[in-house]
């Protein structure tokens, strides 16, 4: 006769073995809903101020940060900042099932600097937690600091705005997509003297 040690470990062993088949369908189960989610993103301004590096609290690494300067020659207190406006009206609910966790939403400005180099940069996300906040109608700020490494936006290329989003499942892979980007590439203006 087999020992109770013996019998325990052929349950656990059995019962491990069917709760990772069942992980295993329901992260493989999660592929054969396909969503596609709708959404409008719109710019609605764009403006351009010097900028300030008012980054830290102390007087003495402010005072390091504004005369240090970087391999190209500027002054890191004299990049310009650029506060845009943007729009998102979005259904996301068909990204949500019965193994979505949460959404992670953000808009990425895509743009080339005047050296040439392609700059992707997130300007304002949000976690999504359940359906009934998947259905957005957004209005507002960039929620980071979009900022170009040189002393301007001049000879910048203009600007593609996507918004993207990340779906977390509670089992299985991160998937991602994109769910509006605007129809147009979009300039960047002047800068201006002083923020209004």
């Amino acid at each position: 006769m087999h020992s109770t040690y013996a019998r325990i470990n052929n349950v656990s062993a059995f019962f491990s073995s069917c709760m990772m088949a069942l992980l295993c369908a329901i992260a493989l189960s999660s592929f054969i809903f396909t969503a596609d989610p709708k959404g409008d993103l719109n710019v609605t301004s764009i403006q351009i101020f010097p900028g300030n590096a008012r980054r830290y609290a102390n007087k003495k690494a402010r005072f390091h940060l504004s005369t240090f300067r970087h391999i190209s020659g500027y002054v890191a207190s004299s990049i310009p900042d650029s506060p845009i406006s943007i729009q998102i009206p979005a259904d996301l609910t068909p990204l949500f099932n019965w193994n979505t966790k949460q959404l992670f939403l953000y808009v990425q400005a895509e743009y080339t600097n005047a050296q040439g180099v392609y700059n992707e940069v997130v300007i304002w996300d949000k976690i999504i937690r359940s359906k009934e906040e998947a259905n957005l109608t957004l209005s507002g700020r960039n929620k980071y600091v979009f900022r170009n490494l040189g002393k301007s936006w001049k000879n910048v290329g203009p600007a593609n705005y996507t918004l993207k989003y990340n779906v977390m499942p509670y089992v299985g892979i991160l998937t991602y997509g994109e769910a509006a980007r605007t129809s147009d590439s979009i300039p960047f203006p002047e800068q201006r003297s002083e923020v209004a």
